[in-house]
């Protein structure tokens, strides 16, 4: 009975672990998010394409972050790189 009682114990901290880490994901996940379009709206692209790149990082799954670095490279002139992120942002929707 012991045993059961700790691995209970146990599988619960690491499901809360986890789930405590999932949250923080999509929380660092919309900061950079966020981050990345203050600064496309100051005009730094770069910058704007790394902060969304951390973003998708953090949750592979942030559609929102994939456009917006496909649209943001495409305004550098990377059309190629700008459709592969196009692809990967509705890679990313389906898969929900």
């Amino acid at each position: 009975m012991k045993k059961i009682l700790l691995w209970l114990a146990v599988m619960s901290f690491s499901t809360f672990s986890a789930w405590s880490q999932s949250v923080a994901d999509y929380n660092s996940s919309v900061e950079y998010y966020n981050s990345g379009n203050l600064k496309q709206q100051k005009g730094d692209l770069d910058g704007a394409i790394a902060d969304w790149t951390k973003a998708i990082e953090f949750n592979p799954n942030n559609s929102e972050a994939h456009i917006n670095r496909s649209l943001a490279k495409q305004d550098k002139g990377d059309l190629d790189g700008a459709m592969a992120e196009l692809l990967t942002a509705v890679a990313s929707v389906l898969s929900l």
